[in-house]
């Protein structure tokens, strides 16, 4: 193998030249993607580009979430992450019968546990995370318990 150094993030152009000798080969390529950003004040779908979801997390369209997408695990210990800049935010879910709890981590540190349990479907229910100091964070929802839990957005907060 050999890697290339380190390129600012943007669109690049590859060439590789056959230089010398009778053969050359080229297995594959990895292109490393460039680190996440942190989001800033604004809401952000689950379908931002920005989350990043671990595990089998599932994509649904339908009426009643935020934009009418959510994202949902029937999976324990699946987990999204998403990096964002403020001191805190509020989360959007589903609440329904077959909802679970979801850990909320953030810096890796638990600061809620989110229960989406519900009698009924209900829906963009929030969770207002508690105060943090200003800078950079990541926060990570883990699926903790029950048959399933959704990600529907998050704002972050001014």
């Amino acid at each position: 193998t050999w890697s290339s150094p380190t390129f600012t993030n943007g669109t690049h152009t590859l060439k590789l030249v056959h230089a010398t000798g009778s053969y050359v080969g080229i297995d594959a390529i990895e292109i490393d993607p460039a680190p996440p950003v942190p989001v800033g004040a604004g809401t952000y779908d689950d379908t931002d580009t920005n989350w990043s979801y671990n595990g089998s997390w599932a994509a649904a369209s339908l009426s009643g979430p935020y934009n009418n997408t959510l994202h949902y695990s029937n999976i324990i210990n699946d987990y999204t992450t998403l990096l964002f800049e403020g001191t805190q935010f509020k989360l959007t879910y589903t609440g329904a019968s077959n909802r679970g709890q979801m850990e909320v981590y953030v810096d890796d540190v638990l600061e809620g546990t989110v229960d989406q349990y519900s009698a009924s479907t209900a829906w963009q229910k929030t969770w207002t995370s508690p105060t943090f100091t200003n800078g950079t964070h990541t926060l990570k929802l883990v699926h903790a318990t029950g048959s399933y839990v959704g990600v529907d957005a998050i704002e972050i907060l001014p």
